[in-house]
């Protein structure tokens, strides 16, 4: 009888069954015609090659999903929800006869043109049909807030128009002049600041203080417009500018000194349900010099108490009135923004001027160290208030209403716990506003043609996509009403992308195939979830639209499938006629494989592999029998098998066994017994004598790294290796290569000692004993001291060197403030919720590790950034781009993290990495510094004056 070789199971089951995913719908290929209705490959047709890649089932066609086309022509947009009944994308992404969710359900939307449209045309310019907003770069509110109060004082925008005719393109007066004529005349309903931030050089991420901007600002645009050739050049200080002076009187002789002081904003602190003028009146109070602070009376020649008093001597046109809203708490040593309201009148009078109220810049927000500016201001050209908010303006009527107050403010009044600086204006005549330059204005009406042609060419451009959007629509609706039928097969993706299609092009794109294709060119069974089954008119119809191929499920590889399945059901016959002649059990008596006869009848065996295979066989290395796990079969089932394999060998129960192993069998038994006895005396001496004995003056023994490292896995039960010598493995010199002070080790009681030398034979006088103290020894981390056996710092070190990769113990110490301001705004909060002093943790390095890796891997463990760590090795601040083997760290060492807390009342500009914190750094501050070597350079400076670099 000719040898029949086993089908493997590797092509049973990658061939013939497909995963099913639960709740999905899926082809379901039908293979029961294998046998019955063809017997041959010659008696395979098309429909048993449909049914064998899922198409088809025994009854017929598999049930279509509800059509959602076909439920809206019968019930409209109500319809569609017919459609979704026991149908989904995701359920049905692989159910060949479902016709939804291919994107057609689109076509029928109120809204799919206009979206259509918007998505080909893009978003058109906002025109502005009020007051223009200003554009927010991520933290920049508190620029915006101030230019819009600034170019709401119509004496200061026109000052600036003045000013600007002889000033560089390029400098910060000039764009400022470009961005009043833009709020002024400008068409955009949000006008861009980002050339006069950039010209600032802010950054623009940073959340910065408002009131500290405003100076800074004032002030550059003073030194501005003081070098221009023109008779306002003490602009800025005739309309800003007021002047005080301080009277000090001596309390024994009356002496009177005075000092002028000039301000561009007077600061009133607040004092929660206080008004403005109570708190300018409390601004002006007589103040005491006496105890420490006495005055050195020039006319006594000595320290006398004295009285002094701020007096307001001059008024400016526009007077700033800063309030104090962020103070310093003692409690938490820093600062806070205080919530005391203030009331202020929309009227004051101030040195018999009338002032009227023209803008209040508002922090919204808790805190001292984040929030939002905006600000209110008053339009002279229509009368109207106006709250700016960014890239949002809207009158102030328009603001949401609060919950009415029981203490409504007064008439006149408003009453506010945000309000941070107010801007009052002399009453007088409006201002008559001013034109800007006429470079600048031709650039606005430039831009605002060019928004104006913009819009003509929109509307043009909305025009034709429409029609575009309708001409697509009637061939994509033509062909999806007809879509369903089981004619013929295209991909299911290609298919979605054409429905989808937003170009004519799109359209008349070849369908691609290749992704549902076999190696001979057609429809792969196993892709039938890649696609559609469509009718013929439909296909016919896309046909003359996009090239489409007409075909059909590979017969080649159905044909391969049904030999694997004809395989298959023979190799099931093969099996049972061996489980029905191995039924009686009275003889008995063969051995096979227990493995191999389980993977035979399961067909997971490869062709030619019999029980003698060595993956399978039950013989032992000198082809003796042996005791594996094996089966006992019949003597006509070994024949059955052997018919089938061919004559291989096999033997009974009661074969002898090979002598060889049975007698290493019996010598690991007994080296196991042996063992166990061994076991039995070691382990209490591990679990009950090793490092338990930390009293002082104690000795204990330390144990040798080698020995212990093989013993912990001696005396675990599954260890097969060899037995660890005691031996105490001193360095070339004789001494310790280890430190007990630093290196962590493994300490035997006395008793434990003696026993452990008594069963390893080993002379308990070659040792080494330690003590234990009540702290460590200066420079050493571990409380052990007095090693009978110096260490050899030489070796010690070779040894700790010698690694590629080691864990490394980072030790967070206590929080210390620092006087350097590290961190920006975004960072503050979560550096400052780290965790203070003793928190550890272990990073894993190599010798290439440097040392800003290291600081990467702490920002998760210790919550702090790698700009609030600083790194010691041995009291040594480590810089970020020195590596492990640069520093010399030894293996298993430790290093210390501290934590860098920003000092926020820190006023002065400080440098760090090249970087400036604050304002430091911008062009308000004046110099710029050098991200290279630091120089601080003039704000005009192309490249740094020392080393070259660009700025």
């Amino acid at each position: 009888m000719p040898l029949r070789q086993p089908v493997p199971a590797s092509t049973f089951y990658s061939s013939l069954k497909m995963p099913s995913k639960p709740g999905r719908r899926q082809p379901d290929p039908d293979w029961s015609w294998v046998g019955t209705e063809a017997r041959t490959a010659a008696d395979i047709t098309p429909e048993h090659r449909r049914r064998a890649a899922g198409y088809l089932n025994p009854s017929g066609a598999g049930p279509a999903c509800r059509y959602w086309l076909t439920e809206y022509e019968a019930d409209g947009l109500y319809g569609l929800g017919k459609a979704k009944k026991g149908c989904g994308a995701k359920k049905c992404l692989e159910w060949p006869r479902c016709y939804n969710h291919l994107g057609g359900q689109d076509l029928v939307s109120d809204f799919h043109q206009s979206q259509f449209v918007g998505a080909a045309i893009g978003p058109a310019t906002e025109v502005r049909t009020g007051p223009a907003g200003l554009r927010n770069f991520g933290a920049t509110c508190y620029a915006n807030a101030f230019l819009q109060v600034w170019y709401h004082n119509v004496a200061f925008r026109n000052g600036v128009y003045a000013c600007v005719a002889a000033s560089s393109p390029t400098s910060p007066l000039y764009h400022l002049a470009s961005i009043f004529a833009a709020l002024q005349h400008g068409k955009r309903k949000v006008v861009d600041p980002g050339v006069l931030i950039d010209a600032l050089q802010l950054k623009k991420g940073d959340q910065q203080d408002a009131a500290e901007f405003s100076k800074l600002f004032m002030d550059l645009i003073e030194k501005e417009i003081k070098r221009q050739p023109n008779p306002l050049n003490t602009f800025v200080t005739d309309q800003f500018a007021g002047q005080l002076v301080y009277l000090t009187r001596c309390n024994t002789c009356g002496y009177v000194s005075t000092s002028p002081s000039a301000f561009l904003e007077l600061e009133v602190g607040l004092k929660d349900k206080a008004s403005l003028p109570d708190q300018i009146r409390e601004l002006f109070l007589p103040e005491r010099l006496d105890g420490d602070n006495k005055y050195k009376c020039p006319q006594c020649d000595s320290l006398q108490a004295a009285t002094r008093t701020m007096i307001l001597d001059k008024l400016p046109p526009v007077l700033h009135l800063s309030f104090l809203r962020f103070v310093y708490d003692v409690g938490s040593g820093s600062r806070k923004k205080s919530k005391a309201s203030i009331a202020y009148p929309r009227v004051i009078t101030l040195l018999d001027k009338v002032y009227e109220l023209r803008g209040v810049v508002i922090h919204h927000g808790p805190s001292a160290f984040h929030g939002h500016f905006t600000c209110e201001v008053y339009d002279e050209s229509d009368g109207q208030w106006y709250k700016c908010d960014d890239e949002t303006v809207s009158t102030v009527d328009e603001r949401p209403k609060k919950k009415v107050r029981l203490d409504p403010d007064p008439p006149g009044e408003q009453t506010s716990k945000d309000a941070y600086m107010l801007v009052y204006q002399v009453r007088k005549a409006p201002t008559l506003a001013v034109d800007p330059p006429s470079a600048i204005l031709e650039a606005i009406k430039a831009d605002n043609a060019a928004i104006e042609n913009e819009a003509d060419e929109r509307k043009t451009k909305i025009k034709e996509l429409s029609q575009l959007y309708e001409r697509l629509r009637e061939a994509k609706m033509g062909i999806l009403r007809v879509l369903p039928g089981d004619d013929c097969i295209v991909p299911r993706d290609a298919l979605s992308n054409w429905v989808q299609g937003t170009t004519e092009v799109d359209l008349t794109r070849a369908f691609d195939y290749q992704h549902v294709l076999c190696d001979h060119g057609n429809i792969n069974p196993a892709h039938a979830g890649h696609t559609r089954l469509i009718s013929r008119e439909a296909f016919d119809r896309l046909g003359i639209l996009a090239p489409l191929p007409d075909i059909e499920v590979c017969s080649t590889c159905v044909q391969d499938l049904f030999a694997l399945h004809v395989a298959k059901k023979e190799h099931s016959e093969l099996v049972s006629t061996f489980e029905n002649l191995n039924q009686t059990c009275d003889n008995s008596r063969w051995c096979i494989p227990r493995s191999w006869i389980k993977e035979w009848r399961g067909g997971l065996l490869a062709p030619g592999v019999d029980p003698t295979h060595q993956a399978y066989s039950i013989l032992c290395e000198h082809s003796q029998p042996w005791d594996g796990k094996h089966e006992v079969i019949t003597d006509d089932a070994l024949a059955h098998l052997q018919s089938l394999f061919g004559d291989f060998f096999v033997f009974t129960e009661d074969t002898p066994r090979c002598a060889i192993c049975a007698a290493a069998q019996a010598q690991s038994k007994e080296d196991n017994r042996e063992r166990e006895e061994l076991l039995k005396r070691e382990r209490p001496i591990s679990r009950n004598q090793r490092n338990i004995s930390h009293a002082f003056g104690m000795t204990n023994y330390l144990l040798p790294a080698s020995f212990t490292e093989v013993w912990e896995v001696w005396l675990n039960k599954d260890y097969t290796g060899e037995r660890p010598k005691l031996e105490m493995n001193l360095c070339e010199h004789g001494l310790l290569d280890v430190d007990v002070g630093l290196d962590k080790g493994t300490y035997l009681t006395s008793t434990g000692w003696m026993q452990l030398c008594e069963i390893y034979n080993h002379d308990p006088h070659d040792c080494v004993t330690v003590e234990y103290a009540a702290a460590p020894e200066a420079g050493k981390r571990l409380s052990v001291v007095k090693p009978s056996v110096p260490t050899c710092e030489p070796c010690r070190r070779k040894r700790l060197l010698d690694f590629e990769t080691t864990a490394l113990q980072v030790v967070l110490k206590e929080d210390k403030a620092s006087d350097v301001v590290v961190l920006d705004s975004k960072l503050r909060t979560r550096a400052l919720a780290a965790k203070s002093g003793g928190k550890r943790t272990m990073v894993t390095v190599n010798k290439n590790t440097t040392v800003k890796d290291i600081k990467l891997k702490l920002t998760t463990e210790f919550q702090l950034f790698t700009i609030c760590q600083r790194l010691y090795y041995n009291g040594r601040v480590l810089n970020e781009d020195e590596t492990v083997k640069n520093i010399g760290i030894l293996a298993a060492d430790t290093l210390d993290c501290e934590e860098i807390k920003e000092n926020r009342d820190a006023l002065e500009v400080q440098v760090i990495d090249g970087r400036a914190e604050g304002f430091g750094g911008t062009a308000l501050q004046g110099r710029i510094p050098c991200p290279a070597c630091t120089l601080l350079n003039p704000c005009d400076a192309m490249s740094c004056e020392m080393c070259d670099t660009p700025l």
